[in-house]
């Protein structure tokens, strides 16, 4: 019997399907940055990996472990941007994490940036989970965009 490569990584599809649910609930997070912990990950499933510990860090209750986790994640982000180049889905991710840190992380620089790429290449990204959870996040977070930017993600 021969397993295709992609069996081996984590399913792309499901973190898509979990990330927005992860921010509410930790066991879910927790269960996804497991299976990412176990897996050699590069790329966009790098950027997942970064993204739930970044989010199980507000599930957390010592500040201190909070932080760590947090910090954890943002290397891994910056590493996952580098691997990425221009990736619209790293750029979400790391958009969706920006704009929801506590100001005092200072970790809000590249949201411009990372809103600019996704706008950019919004009318190649593929109806699916993908789009839908972006559309979902700037539909909930409008003061991002000025109005036309509004209407071109609704079309």
């Amino acid at each position: 019997m021969t397993y295709s490569v992609t069996i081996a990584q984590p399913n792309l599809e499901r973190l898509r399907i979990a990330y927005p649910i992860a921010s509410q609930d930790a066991e879910a997070c927790k269960k996804e940055l497991d299976a990412l912990d176990a897996k050699k990950t590069s790329g966009i499933e790098l950027a997942y990996h970064a993204a739930y510990y970044m989010v199980y860090a507000k599930h957390l209750s010592s500040p201190l472990s909070k932080l760590n986790t947090f910090k954890k994640g943002k290397t891994l982000m910056d590493e996952a941007i580098r691997q990425t180049n221009k990736s619209e889905e790293v750029h979400f991710l790391r958009l969706t994490i920006q704009t929801h840190a506590p100001s005092i992380l200072g970790y809000d620089k590249d949201i411009k940036q990372d809103l600019n790429i996704i706008l950019a290449k919004w009318d190649a990204i593929p109806e699916g989970n993908l789009k839908k959870n972006m559309k979902d996040f700037l539909s909930q977070n409008k003061n991002l965009l000025t109005d036309e930017q509004a209407q071109k993600i609704k079309t």
